[in-house]
């Protein structure tokens, strides 16, 4: 039998033989994760609304922050194309169970921390650059593209670029590609009027944009189009007296 249409997007299943969907409900933990797993896989921007509403029929107030751990864990640090998509999906729940957003600013943060963490004292590690640059632009796209500061959720952006600075070109490198695609997410509103928190920022990716030694690869991220980082805006020039760290306000985000 040829399958219907509807069966290429996971809407039915041909009866004549086994059918591919969520596992059959049951309570362990083990069976909640699988459940997630198989949303958190299967969703992509064809079969959005589908999934989503399968979604809905499952996801309960005790089980969203399994599926966003697992959300973040298995699919975002890996997926470059969908992360609008999978914003909207946080938004979307966050409609029906207040506070989801927070949860998965939270979740973030873990593997956030403990990337740069362990960043590697010898060479460099281009998954890791791959996944702090998703990791970055998703923190952005839920909190900068809503108005939120994400300084409330204790990630100093200012306090990583100086670590950057100090720790050498390998640690700037990842510092700078995550900060940047944090703020690409924004989509250049951020920048009108200047949020104060955002400015300091900013200050920092102009004063290591003009450094005589800044890595090729680092000045192509801060001139990347899409940033819109206003280099030559006096507003955003670097002030040693006002902008340069202190012991009492110097502190990493690990």
């Amino acid at each position: 039998m040829e399958p219907m249409a509807a069966d290429l997007m996971g809407i039915h299943a041909d009866r004549e033989t086994e059918a591919i969907g969520p596992p059959k409900m049951a309570s362990s933990a083990a069976f909640i994760h699988s459940l997630m797993l198989y949303f958190v896989e299967g969703i992509d921007n064809v079969n959005y609304e589908v999934k989503c509403k399968e979604l809905f029929e499952v996801l309960t107030e005790d089980n969203v922050q399994v599926f966003l751990k697992v959300l973040v864990e298995n699919r975002i640090s890996k997926d470059d194309i969908n992360l609008e998509m999978l914003a909207d999906l946080v938004f979307k729940i966050n409609e029906r169970f207040p506070e989801t957003r927070e949860l998965a600013i939270k979740e973030l943060l873990k593997p956030i921390h403990k990337m740069f963490g362990s960043i590697p004292a010898n060479g460099f590690d281009y998954g890791m650059e791959a996944d702090l640059r998703n990791l970055g632009r998703f923190m952005g796209l839920l909190t900068l593209i809503k108005n939120k500061t994400i300084l409330q959720y204790h990630l100093d952006l200012r306090a990583l670029l100086i670590e950057g600075i100090i720790k050498g070109d390998s640690a700037l490198r990842y510092a700078v590609q995550f900060v940047c695609q944090f703020l690409k997410a924004s989509q250049g509103l951020v920048y009108h009027p200047f949020y104060s928190s955002i400015v300091r920022i900013l200050r920092y990716l102009r004063m290591i944009y003009e450094k005589d030694d800044v890595t090729k690869i680092v000045e192509t991220e801060l001139t990347e189009t899409e940033l819109r980082v206003p280099l030559g805006d006096p507003i955003i020039k670097f002030e040693q007296s006002t902008d340069s760290p202190s012991k009492d306000n110097y502190r990493t985000i690990v």
